[in-house]
């Protein structure tokens, strides 16, 4: 992992050493990796939060950054190196755990992804969003009482959130209730007129 991480390194050196010849200041790096990321810039958050981590590296800002960006191009393991090393800094720091249980999810490694959704949990029980994800993991695993379990408290603490009834959505299409599959898909789109899976599942 840590190869990985170097080598991502290298790879963007180029960008480092145009950001490293302005930016010497960590206060100054720190604004510029945050809005590059606001701006939806990830090679420049990339770039910069390398050279916010060599400015800083006992924050954990630049691989929180760090492994946001590789989560956005879908660079899985380096986002995974990133999150793991704040873990290592910040033990409780919830939305990291949520944050890596999204990567470990995508690289396969699922009791990973469940085990750090529960650390998750454990930190903030009234946590939403980890309800959500651990109800979708549910779901692929064919745990259906559990998957209602916490999709019902993802309600109670979220209830416009799309992604609790895309889940559902996906229940009642996988169990061939279309017709509720369809009224679910519906009511995503209402509340999220950009969610382009659920017009593509409506479809």
């Amino acid at each position: 992992m840590k190869h990985r991480f170097l080598l991502l390194a290298l790879l963007l050196g180029m960008a480092t050493i145009s950001v490293s010849s302005q930016t010497q200041n960590p206060s100054d790096c720190y604004k510029y990796m945050q809005k590059a990321a606001k701006d939806g810039d990830v090679l420049s958050t990339l770039a910069y939060s390398l050279q916010y981590i060599r400015l800083d590296p006992g924050s954990t800002s630049g691989y929180f950054y760090y492994g946001n960006a590789n989560m956005n191009r879908e660079l899985y393991w380096n986002a995974l190196s990133g999150f793991t090393k704040i873990l290592d800094m910040a033990p409780d720091y919830k939305q990291v755990y949520y944050n890596r249980s999204i990567a470990f999810g995508a690289v396969g490694f699922d009791a990973l992804q469940l085990q750090d959704l529960n650390r998750a949990l454990d930190l903030d029980p009234d946590y939403a969003w980890a309800y959500v994800s651990r109800a979708a993991y549910y779901l692929k695993n064919g745990e259906i009482d559990a998957f209602w379990t916490d999709t019902k408290k993802a309600i109670s603490l979220e209830p416009n959130s799309p992604y609790i009834y895309m889940n559902i959505a996906e229940l009642h299409r996988g169990e061939m209730r279309y017709d509720s599959a369809y009224h679910y898909l519906n009511k995503v789109i209402s509340l999220d007129t950009d969610f382009a899976e659920a017009y593509l599942n409506r479809a």
